[in-house]
């Protein structure tokens, strides 16, 4: 069984989020900077989704939405404000674990620390991985014309290869664009090169200066 899903940081815009889902009928969405309410949790509610995220927040960053038919189970312990994280029961009970990721710079550690154990518990349960969200960097490793020689872009890296994983962008096609800048800051990763199939950036990017990424896992 294919799961769709869509992968973008929405800046805050309800409508950035209700215009894909009903248009693409998504199984999961990865949201970044979703809209918030008072409490500094997700407002970002879509009728036929459940919404996962940290359960103690000060200012959600991500989470993700499940489509209500769609078995999974939200592991709290790999959550924070930065990071949301399920894992969705497959077939002959194969789980894969899938996470939504804002990488704010003065978080990073945090982010890379609580990163490393979300790789961990793949490695524990045997099971597929999916890492995808706004990582804010430059790099190489995901077809930017050229690494930013920050120290940002070296730990994110360093992760990267430390663990084997697989970035999955394709082609140089920006993920973002505000009036002149055009840059690919926006990443999928997996741990299987062959999970994620048909990885697309879309052309338009209303409502948010990001456009959205579209792909399946199998």
């Amino acid at each position: 069984m294919s799961i769709l899903i869509f992968q973008r940081n929405v800046h805050r815009s309800h409508k950035a989020i209700d215009e894909e889902s009903i248009t693409k009928k998504h199984d999961i969405m990865l949201i970044q900077e979703p809209p918030t309410a008072a409490s500094g949790a997700s407002s970002a509610k879509v009728t036929g989704y459940q919404t996962k995220q940290a359960e103690v927040c000060n200012r959600i960053r991500s989470c993700i939405l499940v489509r209500n038919d769609l078995q999974c189970s939200q592991s709290n312990e790999l959550c924070n404000d930065e990071i949301s994280t399920v894992i969705l029961e497959g077939q002959s009970k194969n789980k894969t674990i899938v996470s939504s990721i804002y990488i704010d710079h003065d978080k990073l550690q945090v982010t890379l620390d609580l990163l490393q154990k979300i790789v961990d518990k793949s490695v524990d349960l045997q099971c597929k991985l999916v890492l995808g969200g706004d990582f804010n960097a430059w790099s190489m490793l995901w077809n930017e014309k050229k690494t930013d020689p920050g120290a940002k872009e070296t730990l994110i890296e360093e992760f990267i290869v430390a663990n084997g994983l697989n970035v999955c962008n394709v082609n140089d096609k920006p993920t973002y664009e505000r009036d002149n800048s055009k840059t690919i800051i926006d990443v999928t990763l997996s741990n299987d090169p062959d999970l994620i199939k048909d990885w697309f950036v879309e052309d338009e990017h209303t409502h948010s200066d990001h456009r959205a990424i579209t792909y399946k896992i199998e």
